[in-house]
């Protein structure tokens, strides 16, 4: 009888400890850095690529750069590019020393709207497969975007305590954010050298939590979306040098 109650006891002690550890509604930090990350892992980090389709406006192979330097170029078609394009051709050259994609110098034609065919001196890419897949164009010269990975929480910066609102127990939390999931072909470097790491790591927001009663855990209520384009910095950092 008193082996029963011991082993009675023991099942009763581990059942709460299981509980406990399974219990989503409980404010604890792993519990709202999940309920943060569900919602973080829906934002999509885009890359900058150096290169662009033949055909403007698309995504169809092959994708070029051209060389401002070439002497085979009309000087009139790059005049004020040389600096931009020479950035863009030293970015594909990073790039592909981590094997993301691939240079190869060529000749090509270039058609464009109100242009026509224009015969171009440079380089075709060939991209990575796993960038290739996500592949899309953009509204800056000599650029396409691809997906880089996503993003989690980092740090909590500050939290408020648990508070009711409407008959909901809330609580507000900033947070600062990282880069997860990001594909073999992206390291650290190309992550600075893309301005990704600068714009992810200067963002700091604020997400309210409700504890969701029925399904017992927590959600984030009406995220606002995260200002982040990192295409459009590294785009800068080409204009301004």
């Amino acid at each position: 009888m008193l082996g029963f109650i011991k082993t009675l006891t023991l099942t009763l002690v581990f059942s709460t400890i299981l509980c406990g550890c399974e219990d989503k509604s409980v404010a604890s930090s792993e519990n709202l850095t999940a309920a943060i990350n569900s919602e973080l892992s829906k934002q999509i980090i885009w890359m900058a690529l150096p290169g662009s389709s033949v055909i403007e406006g698309t995504v169809s192979a092959p994708f070029v750069i051209v060389d401002p330097y070439n002497s085979k170029n009309s000087e009139t078609n790059y005049a004020g590019k040389k600096d931009y394009l020479k950035r863009v051709i030293d970015y594909a050259k990073l790039l592909e020393r981590h094997k993301a994609l691939k240079l190869t110098e060529d000749s090509f034609t270039i058609s464009a709207p109100f242009i026509g065919s224009v015969r171009a001196f440079g380089y075709t890419v060939k991209y990575n497969q796993d960038l290739l897949r996500t592949i899309q164009t953009t509204s800056f010269y000599g650029l396409s975007k691809a997906q880089a990975g996503t993003i989690e929480l980092k740090d909590i910066i500050n939290s408020t305590p648990v508070f009711e609102k409407d008959g909901e127990k809330c609580i507000d939390i900033t947070f600062s954010i990282k880069v997860s999931q990001k594909l073999d072909c992206i390291d650290d470097e190309i992550l600075e050298s893309s301005a990704i790491t600068e714009e992810v790591s200067s963002l700091r927001t604020t997400y309210r939590l409700v504890l969701d009663e029925n399904a017992k855990r927590w959600i984030v209520r009406d995220p606002a979306p995260l200002q982040l384009d990192p295409v459009k910095k590294f785009f800068k950092f080409l204009i301004d040098g």
